[in-house]
């Protein structure tokens, strides 16, 4: 292999691991796998062997008009001989055409007659990248009319980025999957001791975790019913459909949308419960739809030391400032905590100040904003 496309092969390695990020990068992985293939036209597709469709993923260097006579061919990718072959052979090795189909049986074919003849493409291969057991994901490369053929080195070369973006591909898929498990596991969320509940895009709650649950199972001002938390205070339902719909502005970015604190009257008759309602700016793949995060504060049931060490030891709080922030973000005012500690408001003001040095923040709402962070693992703005 020549040195001028040792480099050029190993460019294209470091660019399929770079293309991992919230989502793959197809765009640029297909752009490069065009320039290492000498500029063929390439298409990543997903093939559903069993139902017979085809999802293209990307592709490059080919006209949108011949992607659709591409999908036209492989309406049965289970009758297509190509498809069928390249699944016996190992994951990763580009197959060409006429390895497996005859010049006869290619001139003859569907393949040829819809998806390469209009096009005057020629030298189709496939390489089987990755895939479930139904899914797989192929990427399918051609040459153009005046290109050559491509050598065997090039082939080779595709062999080895093949396995590299395999490999990338599967990197990507295991992110999202530790992703999913540390938003959704309730052994992570079912430790945090005040209300957690997540909504999606159409404004439906997906996640309730046990605290909440607790809260709502109580039915103490706060239900669940027909798949949705209810308010039972008309007045507080109504400002809590406020917060909800100033929240959801899909053009608007999460940190500049609104939100709110409100109280939660309760039937009971102790202490309300507090609540707020704040935008959740989350761009991961899998949880693309979880837009708000709704957090309820129960006064009467007080955090345990496990919610709050975290963020005590990440600033050095001392155990004063620590209380402080522990009942600031139950919902508590100044007033309320300087009597539940007897001391004076000067004294929760002076300590207050020392907290917001510390932790960086300038207002009471964005040291709870950091300090939900810090138990929760979100990146929660309000």
């Amino acid at each position: 292999m020549g040195t001028g496309r040792h480099d050029r092969l190993l460019a294209a390695i470091d660019t399929a691991y770079d293309c991992i990020g919230d989502a793959y990068d197809r765009a640029r992985a297909v752009q490069t796998y065009s320039e290492v293939a000498h500029d063929s036209g390439v298409i990543f597709a997903d093939v559903n062997i069993l139902l017979g469709s085809t999802t293209n993923l990307h592709w490059h260097n080919v006209e949108d008009e011949a992607i659709k006579s591409f999908n036209r061919r492989f309406q049965c990718p289970a009758r297509d001989k190509l498809v069928k072959t390249i699944m016996s052979h190992p994951p990763c090795v580009p197959i060409l055409r006429q390895s497996v189909l005859s010049e006869d049986e290619w001139l003859t074919s569907e393949m040829y007659k819809v998806g390469s003849q209009p096009w005057g493409f020629h030298s189709h291969g496939t390489s089987y990248i990755s895939g479930k057991i139904l899914t797989k994901t192929f990427c399918f490369f051609l040459r153009h009319p005046g290109q050559d053929s491509l050598d065997a080195e090039t082939l080779s070369m595709l062999a080895i980025l093949n396995t590299h973006l395999r490999r990338a591909l599967n990197l990507q898929h295991r992110i999202h999957r530790l992703e999913e498990t540390v938003i959704k596991s309730n052994n992570i969320l079912d430790l945090i001791e005040f209300g957690l509940v997540l909504y999606d895009v159409d404004k439906t709650p997906v996640f309730v975790n046990a605290a909440a649950q607790r809260i709502l199972n109580a039915k103490d001002g706060l239900r669940w019913r027909a798949n949705a938390m209810e308010i039972d205070d008309r007045a507080a339902k109504q400002q809590f459909q406020s917060l909800i719909d100033g929240s959801y502005h899909p053009a608007t970015p999460a940190n500049q949308r609104s939100g709110g604190v409100m109280s939660i009257p309760r039937v009971s008759r102790l202490r309300p419960y507090s609540l707020m309602v704040s935008p959740m700016h989350s761009h991961r793949s899998t949880m693309e739809n979880v837009t708000v995060a709704v957090f309820i504060f129960d006064p009467h049931h007080p955090c345990e030391k496990t919610a709050i060490n975290l963020f005590v030891s990440s600033y050095e709080l001392t155990s004063p400032e620590a209380k402080l922030a522990q009942y600031l973000v139950l919902g508590y005012t100044l007033e309320d905590i300087a009597q539940l500690r007897t001391v004076s408001r000067n004294t929760i003001k002076t300590q207050l100040q020392s907290i917001f040095s510390k932790t960086g923040t300038n207002r009471q709402s964005e040291l709870v904003s950091l300090l939900l962070r810090s138990v929760a693992g979100m990146s929660l703005k309000i």
